[in-house]
């Protein structure tokens, strides 16, 4: 496996310890462009979010709650795995 699978293996565990698969599960695949590796998550009615891994060192997180949108970029996979814990 690549670095980028691994690393959204790992961040896909999170998703699934913090409750983010409720409607339609996480889907994960790898962009069109092959630039990214990407996991969908979600929370019935109130959450709907995106991971892109683009390598371990540059980890993309955009979700829509409650109308807002919010991005955040983090710089390693542990990063993200404690902003996923604590945001959502």
């Amino acid at each position: 496996m690549s670095a980028r699978e691994d690393a959204l293996e790992e961040l896909v565990e999170v998703l699934h310890e913090k409750g983010l698969n409720e409607v339609y599960g996480i889907a994960t695949g790898i962009a069109d462009t092959k630039k990214y590796r990407y996991a969908t998550f979600c929370r019935a009615r109130t959450l709907d979010g995106e991971v892109k891994v683009f390598g371990t060192k540059f980890i993309q997180i955009k979700w829509q709650r409650g109308g807002k949108w919010g991005n955040e970029v983090c710089r390693s996979l542990e990063e993200a795995k404690e902003f996923l814990k604590k945001t959502f």
